[in-house]
């Protein structure tokens, strides 16, 4: 096993299915393009046959537990020349910079560095100006095509971002997870007024056509022997999305508005406030001198399980999102495994490795 390689497993991406695409138009003698926004899904040509043509609705799956590795949600800067220059979560960021300068790179920069810094969202000058946006990487299993692997599908519309982590919160709170459960993802009509002037766009939806009795056996179905392994690559390999996203040389000539909605108002039914999280998993952190039944419990259960620490805390950061544990734990001895969750956060664990041996019969 080679550290940092073996382990690394991704799923293939056997395509990308888009929300739009571009178009030229001649003005004043220049050829200028712009995005266009479709009023169904975009499929490649082999799944057509079985889609048709402009379908509206996709019957998908999910792959894995971390939304950060199905629905990567960051805000995001491509330059034409060099992709990826900026993403951020609204708090901190790692920004491609010009090392001579400290500014941000570009087709001339001589030597560039990745570097953190502080991400000021929606207040940046940056998105102000229109040259970073929003987006989400939606990574999903299309289970009735053929093919073994994810597509991709990507967005920049707050409205769809919201109503995907909604559903993703219900799911979890019915059904205790989100992997390989039966979905819709659809497009829908929404009004909205961005500057004032009323029109209908297409949002997407996530929905689920579940029954009680799909749901208890949902439930009844240890969610290990479902999982797979996770389908996102690597930050610095990240290709400009699909979605209409703005680029700095891009904006020598101003495009047309966007029609992605910003809507001026969050809905009751967006994902768990922090104080949500410390409510339910507590705030104090306990070392492992203080929860040596925790390390007793998990280490043994690991091998009866024939895991090694290393398989456990890969299993531990799955489950990361269910646990609400603000990152993921690293390290594989028992002390970092304590060290990063509460008390309430290791007896959620310790359940979970208890039905999983029930499962298997001890």
């Amino acid at each position: 096993m080679i550290k940092g390689l073996t382990d690394n497993v991704r799923m293939p991406r056997l395509g990308k299915i888009r929300l739009g695409g571009k178009k030229s138009v001649i003005k004043d003698g220049r050829e200028i393009t712009y995005p266009f926004a479709a009023d169904h899904f975009m499929v490649p040509d082999e799944l057509k046959a079985q889609l048709g043509e402009k379908p509206t609705v996709l019957d998908i799956m999910f792959p894995c537990e971390d939304d950060d590795q199905f629905a990567s949600q960051y805000y995001r800067m491509y330059s034409q020349t060099l992709g990826l220059i900026c993403r951020g979560s609204g708090v901190t960021c790692s920004r491609k910079v010009d090392t001579s300068t400290g500014d941000f790179a570009s087709k001339d920069s001589q030597s560039m560095e990745w570097r953190e810094g502080h991400c000021n969202g929606r207040e940046c000058h940056m998105y102000k100006a229109k040259k970073c946006k929003e987006t989400m990487f939606l990574q999903f299993l299309l289970p009735k095509q053929n093919g073994l692997g994810i597509w991709q599908l990507d967005t920049g519309s707050r409205m769809s971002m919201e109503a995907v982590n909604s559903m993703l919160r219900m799911l979890r709170l019915m059904c205790g997870r989100v992997s390989m459960i039966p979905l819709k993802l659809v497009l829908v009509d929404k009004d909205v007024a961005p500057d004032g002037k009323k029109k209908t766009v297409k949002v997407l939806d996530l929905k689920s056509e579940m029954t009680i009795e799909e749901r208890a056996r949902i439930l009844s179905t240890p969610a290990s022997q479902v999982m797979l392994p996770a389908p996102i690559p690597p930050p610095d390999d990240e290709t400009q999305p699909d979605c209409v996203v703005h680029t700095i040389e891009a904006y020598a000539e101003e495009p047309p508005d966007d029609d992605t909605p910003t809507p001026s108002t969050v809905p009751e039914n967006v994902p768990m406030a922090v104080s949500e999280i410390e409510a339910m998993c507590g705030t104090d952190k306990h070392p492992a001198t203080d929860n040596q039944d925790f390390v007793d419990f998990v280490s043994e259960g690991a091998a009866k399980l024939g895991w090694s620490l290393n398989t456990l805390k890969i299993w531990i950061n799955e489950k990361r999102t269910y646990l609400c544990l603000s990152k993921p734990v690293s390290g594989t001895s028992t002390l970092a495994l304590v060290g990063a969750m509460t008390l309430k956060q290791q007896e959620m664990v310790c359940k979970m490795l208890n039905d999983m041996l029930d499962a298997r019969g001890r």
